[in-house]
């Protein structure tokens, strides 16, 4: 059963969830590993069953995102991996491995978005790419190698540089359109209006001259003004392709607003506040920040100093929860 949006982050639940938010933080300070075993003030011990479902609701609450009981029975493994060298970490560590390979963990995961439902409706509103094109569904679980990349413009950690917002508009207080390298009909069109609205006083200059002296000039004056006329023209062809490329060049540079933050410009990485003790990342992902993508390397492992997944809970934690669901007569 999923829970509701309301009760994701309760103070009375108090399940740590995939999230940067203060409450979360709090209810992840205040855990300990005694409050399985034992309940209560005067410290009663608890069964064995007891500790196996807390320890399933604990974990999952965690791991899983809001997943029912039959989405979450088809991704815990049958089977523990064995370990082939001398480890102290049980196995069932590994027991939420595969959850790791859905797209949303991934996103949270890289830092890409602030809890899992964030990375969830960046996801099914088209700002994740996997492989190269548009992906909107969460749940997916990526192949080894794949490649998940996040459009910096939908990513909470950046923002606009300090001023861009102010120099990008023109003194009727709009933002001005970019027009990139023109291909379309209408981009070549909107650029050559760009182009006829620049001055061209050089060569308004030279032909109201050319008037003015046409009757007193003699046959050598003639001959001479042609070839300053010749020599004008040929300066005024070169200002107007010269004015093209700033025209162009200014254009780029323009960025574009796309829901209230600029295209085209290199924003700035300003951290939120309780971030701080989530900024880790796995070693089974491939993290760039200049580009906004992450590669999926292969499934979390156990290695001599202990398990890949990240987990706030202990490896007997995962142990009892593995108990719990391999005795409910689903495997």
């Amino acid at each position: 059963m999923t829970i509701s949006r309301s009760n994701r982050l309760s103070l009375t639940r108090g399940l740590v969830r995939l999230s940067w938010d203060k409450m979360n933080l709090y209810m992840l300070a205040n855990k300990s590993r005694s409050t399985i075993a034992s309940s209560g003030p005067t410290e009663r011990p608890r069964s064995l069953f007891q500790q196996q479902w807390i320890s399933k609701r604990e974990t999952r609450a965690y791991h899983d995102a809001d997943l029912t009981e039959r989405q979450i029975y088809k991704l815990i493994p049958r089977n523990l991996p064995t370990v082939s060298f001398d480890s102290t970490v049980d196995p069932a560590a590994l027991m939420y491995a595969k959850l790791e390979r859905r797209v949303d963990v991934i996103v949270f995961r890289s830092h890409f978005a602030n809890s899992i439902w964030e990375a969830r409706h960046l996801i099914l509103k088209g700002y994740v790419c996997l492989n190269g094109s548009k992906f909107k569904s969460p749940s997916h679980l990526v192949n080894d190698g794949d490649v998940i990349s996040v459009d910096p413009i939908a990513i909470c950690t950046l923002q606009n540089p300090s001023g861009s917002s102010e120099s990008s508009k023109d003194s009727e207080g709009e933002t001005p359109k970019v027009i990139q390298d023109p291909q379309t009909p209408e981009e070549k069109q909107a650029l050559s209006k760009m182009i006829n609205k620049q001055p061209t006083e050089d060569s308004n200059a030279t032909e109201s001259k050319v008037v003015e002296e046409e009757g007193s000039e003699t046959l050598e004056e003639q001959d001479l003004k042609e070839s300053e006329d010749n020599n004008s023209e040929g300066v005024v062809s070169q200002k107007k392709e010269k004015s093209e490329e700033e025209i162009l060049e200014q254009a780029n540079k323009k960025p574009i607003k796309r829901n209230g933050k600029l295209k085209n410009i290199e924003y700035e990485f300003v951290p939120l506040p309780f971030m701080q003790p989530w900024m880790f990342l796995p070693d089974y992902l491939e993290v760039n920040y200049n580009t906004c993508s992450t590669v999926f390397i292969r499934e979390p492992t156990i290695t001599r100093k202990g398990s890949e997944l990240p987990s706030p809970f202990p490896p007997e934690s995962h142990a009892l929860a593995f108990l719990y669901y391999s005795k409910r007569g689903r495997y």
